[in-house]
């Protein structure tokens, strides 16, 4: 309204001294996420594919039916002893082994009270190729579309609950204007900085 027009006006002239009151800029370590249950990779579908809850488990669905994912509704999030193994070596073979959590942070997912037994956190499927057991790397599974992007999204959260927190920094600051005349002016502004990207490098 006019007071703010008028602040806007009175800390625009050149004699007005600016000071910066406060500079803050703290550490914060993020957990990787755990991988997917049914509400959301329902939420995640929305956020980053703009699907529908619906279409979102119409394209899990046809995943699962070609064989290219675990059952996808499951209120479990925790991957089986051998899918975090899996998930461990395709960590090493895509980003290398530093970006690994511990096998005991790699299995912290705990399954919630009430929920399913019968089925595990959705993840890629195994691939079975002769001796080898692997995930299918996104580029590999030969699918296209909405199903290449959902299995993208699944493949990338399953890597991401395996590795080393990310860690960033989180800057504040608070800057005060004081006019000629007329009333200061108080700022603040906040941001951050990636510092080291950890399970973001496949998962943001």
């Amino acid at each position: 309204g006019e007071a703010a027009g008028g602040l806007a006006e009175s800390l625009s002239a050149p004699a007005v001294k600016w000071v910066v009151e406060r500079l803050e800029t703290k550490r914060q370590k993020r957990r990787p996420p755990v991988p997917f249950i049914t509400s959301t990779l329902q939420q995640e579908g929305n956020r980053k594919l703009g699907m529908s809850s619906k279409e979102t488990m119409r394209v899990a669905q046809t995943l699962y039916e070609g064989g290219f994912i675990t059952y996808m509704r499951t209120d479990n999030p925790v991957l089986g002893t051998s899918a975090v193994q899996l998930a461990m070596r395709c960590v090493t073979a895509q980003y290398g082994a530093p970006l690994l959590a511990s096998s005991s942070q790699s299995s912290a997912a705990k399954k919630p009270k009430g929920s399913q037994e019968a089925h595990e956190a959705i993840r890629p499927a195994v691939s079975e190729d002769g001796a080898n057991r692997e995930f299918r790397l996104p580029r590999e599974t030969g699918l296209s579309g909405r199903e290449l992007r959902m299995y993208e999204l699944i493949f990338q959260r399953t890597l991401a609950s395996v590795m080393i927190d990310a860690e960033l920094d989180l800057t504040s600051v608070q800057i005060r204007g004081t006019p000629p005349s007329g009333d200061d002016g108080l700022f603040r502004a906040s941001g951050k900085i990636v510092v080291n990207p950890g399970w973001m490098r496949a998962y943001d």
